[in-house]
């Protein structure tokens, strides 16, 4: 959102440059600068398949977020433990599953 030029008009000149600079920054992050997350790309899960997926938050996340699936796949939590280095994710789907996950720390 671009702040209003006349609510500009009522603030100081450095307060309005802050303002817009501020603004201009909050536009360009990305989904990993807004949420303490790592985006795993491409992860393939075969049907009944449980795979293990690395990661570098140095702490254990609490949750995923898929962002992008191809295929009928459910994709859960793996049945075993998440960890500081690793999750895992398993497909209890009938068909294979492509996704793109988001790992959040809590």
């Amino acid at each position: 959102m671009k702040v209003p030029k006349f609510l500009l008009s009522f603030l100081p000149e450095s307060f309005s440059r802050n303002m817009e600079d501020l603004n201009t920054i909050l536009r360009n992050l990305t989904l990993e600068d807004n949420l303490a997350c790592q985006i795993v790309n491409g992860l393939t899960i075969n049907s009944g398949s449980e795979i293990s997926v690395p990661h570098s938050l140095k702490s254990t996340p609490k949750y995923f977020i898929i962002l992008r699936q191809q295929g009928n796949g459910n994709i859960v939590d793996g049945d075993s433990a998440w960890t500081d280095t690793q999750v895992f994710l398993k497909n209890v789907g009938a068909s294979q599953a492509v996704v793109t996950v988001a790992l959040l720390r809590g």
